[in-house]
């Protein structure tokens, strides 16, 4: 066999998989499919119902979040999250019966990313419906005090892929809505019995971010 041909023909048959590889390494982030993600951060809430001054509490927080992505730009999740409130010496302090209140939220929201698979940073925008919850130890007596209601959350964040399927995410949401139902020792009130409280706030998390089979 001539040895030119030969070269050719061995050229030809390494071109696809050399292809095949560089379109690979070219991959630094992929945002399809499903994935997982687990953080940590800060809540901030303000509440009121018109009538007393609108104080802010703030404490740490947890979430986790489940979601899919359809194609590169267009993922849906839904959210689970809790934090420990410090209330202001003014806020609630007729609720207050320990040092802190539990706020937890659950978001189903919509997630955008602009990033580049070729690139490892990934920013994004998202906006959810949200169901919030202020939950209060009753000085004196065993009962808890919830607050629940709806809002909206919007916000957005920027991930750093180390692979294409393990990335650091870095968020900043802003949320807000009504309490206007009461649950009082088991017993549930609707809007009619109490004057509606509004509620707005921020969270600041990070976290890791895992698509699964990347």
């Amino acid at each position: 066999m001539k040895p030119v041909p030969t070269l050719l023909l061995l050229g030809a048959l390494a071109a696809p998989a050399a292809l095949g590889q560089a379109r690979y390494d070219a991959v630094r982030s992929n945002t399809q499919g499903f994935f997982v993600e687990g953080g940590l951060g800060g809540t901030s809430v303000s509440i009121s119902d018109g009538d007393r001054d609108r104080e802010t509490d703030g404490g740490g927080a947890l979430g986790v979040r489940l979601g899919y992505g359809f194609n590169r730009r267009l993922a849906l999740y839904a959210a689970v999250g809790g934090a420990a409130i410090e209330p202001d010496d003014n806020t609630f302090e007729e609720f207050s019966g320990s040092d802190t209140y539990g706020l937890g939220n659950v978001d189903l929201g919509l997630e955008v990313n602009f990033g580049n698979p070729a690139r490892r940073l990934v920013p994004y925008l998202n906006v959810a419906l949200s169901g919030v919850a202020a939950t209060f130890d009753l000085p004196g007596t065993r009962d808890e005090l919830t607050f629940s209601g709806g809002g909206l959350t919007l916000g957005g964040g920027l991930k750093y892929h180390f692979t294409s399927g393990l990335a650091l995410n870095g968020s900043l949401q802003g949320y807000g809505g009504t309490f206007n139902r009461l649950e009082l020792g088991g017993e549930k009130f609707d809007d009619a019995d109490f004057n509606d409280e509004d509620y707005r706030g921020a969270r600041l998390g990070v976290g890791l971010t895992w698509y699964p089979g990347r």
